[in-house]
């Protein structure tokens, strides 16, 4: 019997670590997918419902090719990786950019019915938390090159709703990811950064880690099987022209994100301070009610994550 596959899905960036766990999500529920990115992902070819097209976001030629036919649209392609906010502003600056004006006028020829474009919680800055999606939007200092990245995705939301308001896409959602942590994320963000530094003292009980900042620095995590479920329900029920905090609204110090991975790990870790990165929040928690109002629900307790997040590198638990 021959098995039915629903619509047809264009992920750019799909193997990318939010991009290619959305890819398994809906490939998953029998969506056609489109992985349009510069790298494969092995994890994913094993699925019939699955395409692989090599293309930088910039190249309007070959994105074309990857769009046609496609019902919906999830826009990732980006540069990630705190570290790269500091070392590749131009590079972050033209990728965003040129995505962006590709991704809308592309959506707008080829009729597609729904564009959802994946923004940050970079874009909030220092706001008072947790942060609702209606406040508004600035960049703090232009010489500093953090603030290439959230310019670019501040920039991607600007474009992508006035094509909305314009008519030229049907419908267009913003989603704003806040500290997305699990399994094969890479090595530029806290948790995974945290986990590294411990992972080098191997099977000492005692041990000590430098950190950025005081350790009170605050930040609200969500793992990424919760991420995708509530995108999914983003999916299936945004509101058109909408912008979507997906996150929990229940912020840790990064003082106690050690302890729960000392607990997990039944280690002694003490923390050396350092100097917080130039940019660099103390706070950042979303306002989440719109998001719970589409019925989404926390599965993933900090502590189950972390401790699903070691066992997917194979960390030793006790």
């Amino acid at each position: 019997m021959k098995k039915y596959f629903k619509d047809k899905i264009l992920i750019t960036g799909g193997s990318g670590f939010i991009g290619s766990h959305i890819s398994t999500f809906f490939l998953k529920k029998n969506y056609r997918i489109i992985n349009f990115d510069l790298k494969k992902d092995k994890n994913l070819e094993k699925y019939s419902n699955y395409r692989f097209i090599k293309g930088d976001i910039r190249d309007e030629k070959n994105l074309r090719k990857a769009i046609e036919g496609v019902k919906y649209v999830f826009h990732l392609a980006y540069i990630n990786g705190t570290h790269n906010f500091y070392i590749k502003p131009v590079e972050i600056l033209e990728i965003a950019s040129k995505g962006i004006l590709n991704i809308c006028k592309l959506s707008e020829e080829k009729k597609i019915k729904k564009l959802f474009v994946f923004s940050s919680s970079e874009v909030y800055h220092e706001s008072k938390s947790p942060t609702d999606e209606k406040v508004h939007l600035k960049i703090p200092d232009p010489h500093n090159p953090r603030y290439s990245y959230s310019g670019g995705k501040i920039f991607s939301e600007i474009v992508s709703l006035n094509y909305a308001n314009e008519s030229k896409i049907k419908f267009v959602n913003i989603i704003r990811p806040h500290n997305v942590y699990g399994p094969n994320m890479g090595y530029g963000h806290v948790v995974p950064q945290l986990y590294s530094k411990i992972k080098k003292t191997k099977n000492r009980k005692k041990i000590s880690i430098k950190i950025h900042g005081s350790g009170n620095e605050k930040r609200s995590f969500i793992y990424i099987d919760d991420f995708t479920s509530a995108f999914f329900k983003v999916f299936q029920n945004g509101k058109n022209k909408e912008i979507y905090n997906i996150g929990n609204n229940d912020p840790v110090t990064i003082k106690r994100l050690i302890k729960i991975f000392e607990k997990t790990l039944d280690k002694k870790i003490s923390i050396k301070v350092g100097k917080l990165l130039e940019g660099s929040p103390k706070k950042r928690s979303p306002n989440v009610k719109k998001l719970i109002n589409l019925g989404y629900k926390k599965n993933y307790p900090l502590e189950k994550g972390i401790k699903l997040y070691i066992k997917s590198e194979n960390g030793n638990l006790k």
